[in-house]
């Protein structure tokens, strides 16, 4: 799929394809027959954010991990 492709779902739910769709600046149209899954779905599209750059640091969050060896029962 490329931007401006067209994303079906005629089970919407809470909306997460929408907002992946909107993430990735895909056209989405979804069918929701509750009304409460509806109001979630429209909030959680309208709050999504456009991803420019995947790579940005942004996105990116990095992490540091500290293993205490001691506590392995054995190392390879």
């Amino acid at each position: 799929m490329k931007k401006g492709d067209i994303v079906l779902d005629p089970f919407m739910g809470s909306g997460t394809t929408g907002a992946v769709a909107k993430r990735y600046e895909r056209n989405f149209i979804g069918f929701e027959l509750n009304k409460e899954y509806f109001e979630i779905a429209q909030k959680q599209i309208n709050e999504t954010e456009i991803i420019d750059d995947l790579f940005s640091s942004k996105y990116i969050k990095q992490t540091t991990i500290t293993i205490d060896s001691s506590k392995i029962p054995f190392i390879l």
